[in-house]
């Protein structure tokens, strides 16, 4: 199998572990450049990067793939999610209300939602942390050490709030969730919008 990197020949390998050792070593190579690999086109045919792990090199030509610039890349990502954060601020408390007055089944789409949403919100400024502390570890220690301690905690309290939210809704005690909410998914927000701007301000000020 033939191996590009962006359009351009990198290397050629006959088995899964050459393969392996070859997408590895390009994925280093890509970080300590300051990008990321997206996707790979494979044979014509475009696959994620998970996807891209399981294929086996005899039963394929040749794969591209694609890298682009990390932090261009989380600059998007966290403009999205500055943009998002609004949204669940203007629901939750209407869905907490909503719940505190009984109207379960008029609030239990836009919790499931909400949900999901504050779980993308995460991975995104889980992965992003992760991407700038390994492209630029000395430096993203220094700017956001504190913000991205305070992330990893929040982490932490995040999953065991969702565990709780989870017991209780399987429960029936929608006023637990309710108070899951207002004293604990709100603050969380805020928490999270602290970190994003602080990661916006630090992307930015590089690329100025």
């Amino acid at each position: 199998m033939k191996v590009k990197l962006n359009g351009k020949d990198y290397g050629e390998c006959q088995s899964r572990e050459e393969f392996l050792r070859l997408f590895d070593d390009l994925r280093r190579k890509e970080l300590r450049e300051g990008r990321v690999i997206m996707r790979a086109d494979v044979d014509g045919n475009e696959m994620k990067v998970d996807e891209v792990v399981g294929i086996e090199p005899s039963s394929v030509e040749e794969m591209d793939v694609v890298s682009s610039d990390a932090k261009e890349m989380i600059a998007g990502a966290l403009e999205q999610s500055l943009s998002y954060i609004p949204v669940l601020r203007e629901h939750l408390p209407a869905i907490s209300m909503g719940l505190r007055s009984g109207e379960i089944k008029d609030v239990m789409d836009a919790l499931s939602k909400a949900i999901e949403g504050i779980m993308w919100l995460n991975r995104i400024v889980s992965y992003s942390l992760r991407i700038l502390g390994a492209i630029e570890p000395t430096t993203v220690d220094a700017a956001l050490g504190d913000d991205i301690r305070k992330f990893t905690q929040k982490e932490v309290n995040l999953k065991s709030v969702f565990d709780d939210v989870s017991d209780a809704l399987e429960g029936g005690d929608f006023l637990r969730v309710a108070d899951a909410i207002d004293y604990e998914i709100l603050p969380w927000l805020d928490n999270y919008e602290g970190v994003i701007k602080g990661m916006n301000s630090y992307i930015n000020r590089d690329r100025n």
